[in-house]
Parts: C-alpha cells; sequence; structure tokens
C-alpha cells in the first residue's frame, strides 16, 4: 500500500474513534440534562410550542460543537500534541516548526476542522427541517458540503506535508 494511503487511513481512523468518543459523550451529556430537565428545547416541545430549526441548530451549536471544538484545541495544544485518537494511531499536531501548538491555534485549527460539519447542520436545520422556502437549495448545499469534504481529503495528497485545510490555515502539521 502507497505510503500515503496508508497514513491517509490512519488520519481517518484516528478521527473516527474521536467521532465515537465525542458521540458518547455527546449522548452522556444531552441524557443528563434531560434527566436534569435543563434541555430548553424539549421543554419547549413539551409546552406545545415549535422548535425551529434555528433553535435546533443553536442548541446542537452550543452543546456539541463548542464542546468539540474545546476537545481538540485542548488536546492538540496539551503535551501529548494528539486527541485521543490520534494518540491511539501514533499521529500528532505540531506547529510547522515541529513545536507543540498553542492553545489558541488549536482552537483555530478545530474550528477550520468543524467547517463542513457546521455547513451539515446549516443544511439539516435550516434548508432540510420542513423549510419549503429553502428547498430549491438543497442539492446546492449538498454539492457544496461534499465539495468541501473533498477539498479537505484532496489537499492531504496534494501538499507536500500532506496537510489538510485545517492544518494549512493553522500552520499546523499532523505527523
Amino acid at each position: 500500500m502507497m505510503p500515503e494511503i496508508k497514513y491517509f487511513l490512519r488520519r481517518i481512523f484516528a478521527f473516527i474513534l474521536d467521532a465515537v468518543i465525542l458521540f458518547l459523550g455527546v449522548v452522556i451529556t444531552q441524557a443528563a440534562m434531560l434527566l436534569v430537565g435543563i434541555n430548553p428545547v424539549v421543554r419547549q416541545m413539551q409546552a406545545g410550542i415549535a422548535v425551529s430549526g434555528s433553535t435546533l441548530h443553536l442548541w446542537v451549536t452550543a452543546t456539541t460543537t463548542l464542546p468539540f471544538i474545546l476537545y481538540f484545541a485542548i488536546m492538540h495544544s496539551s503535551g501529548w500534541q494528539a486527541t485521543l485518537g490520534k494518540r491511539v494511531m501514533r499521529i500528532k499536531v505540531t506547529t510547522v516548526y515541529n513545536e507543540r501548538t498553542s492553545f489558541q491555534r488549536g482552537v483555530l485549527r478545530a474550528v477550520v476542522t468543524l467547517i463542513p460539519f457546521e455547513v451539515n447542520h446549516t443544511i439539516i436545520f435550516n434548508i432540510g427541517y420542513g423549510n419549503p422556502a429553502m428547498v430549491g437549495y438543497l442539492i446546492p448545499a449538498l454539492v457544496f458540503f461534499y465539495g468541501l469534504i473533498a477539498a479537505y481529503i484532496a489537499s492531504i495528497f496534494l501538499t507536500r506535508r500532506h496537510q489538510s485545510l485545517d492544518d494549512l490555515v493553522s500552520g499546523t502539521v499532523t505527523i
């Protein structure tokens, strides 16, 4: 197998491990908020008030995206220089000068990493969530989403240091 493919598969597997860990964290957190009764979206639904796609998007951003950004930023700027998934796969994130990344750089990298997911959330909650006025935007939005994913993947193969777009923007390298 070509070294680039092997490297890419290790990165993908590390990301999948992180996704599983983060998903479990979301499920546990959401269940706890539901049990304690502090989920405003559920309270609104129980009161018979329709929940808009924008409200759901805001809730997902606050309870999922922001904690994910913190997870990636804290882990990449830690002594490990890796998330749990990357650590299992023996991958780490450094600056282009092979130094440990700062928390601020880690936040920037995480935000750029999660752009495709936020685009997906926008599609789901603002276009696909029963909004007839937005239906015409669904196909172009999906093309944009998949094009964005393709650009992230292509950059790994097309750059000398195998940097994804999040690495390029934040001045990091995944090794």
